[in-house]
């Protein structure tokens, strides 16, 4: 079924424009950290975690590059449909008049999606770092909990922000 929606305004707001650029910076810090990680690290590694955050399975360090190609292409992915924000499912019915807040909000909050991810694979990387090093012994109980409320925080802000805006 086709949905007939009006397309998004093409001109970007700066603000999502800065937005994008601080996630485009975090996940080129992301793939520093990981050459950096698989070049100093030995070459097995803690790459699984249990829900306490104890390491439950060990592999190779390349491992982590794969963690940074797959946000690589979680990235891209988020960032095609910030292009895209008439493709996307709204609570609440899309027509010409709120259309471009509509959109707006979702490419704020796709974009701010993006940041929290590469952050979360950031982190991640760095504690494999600390723990292969003996600083820290564990992930700590709270990293799955944070985990799933920075992720989850951008998709409640939009649902309650685009009721409001409707």
């Amino acid at each position: 079924m086709k949905i007939n929606r009006p397309l998004p305004n093409k001109k970007q707001l700066i603000t999502n424009s800065l937005l994008y650029k601080t996630g485009l910076i975090l996940l080129i810090i992301l793939w520093l950290i990981s050459v950096c990680n698989v070049i100093i690290l030995p070459e097995i590694i803690p790459v699984h975690f249990n829900g306490a955050g104890i390491a439950d399975r060990y592999d190779s360090k390349s491992t982590l590059l794969l963690l940074a190609a797959i946000a690589t292409i979680i990235f891209s992915f988020i960032k095609y449909l910030t292009n895209h924000p008439h493709l996307l499912n709204y609570p609440v019915q899309i027509n010409a008049a709120n259309a471009q807040r509509q959109y707006t909000t979702a490419q704020i909050m796709l974009t701010l999606l993006n940041i929290c991810i590469s952050s979360i694979f950031i982190l991640l990387n760095v504690e494999t770092y600390l723990i292969v090093n003996k600083v820290i012994t564990d992930l700590g109980i709270w990293f799955l909990p944070g985990t799933i409320a920075i992720i989850t925080f951008p998709v409640i802000w939009l649902t309650i922000r685009s009721i409001f805006l409707r």
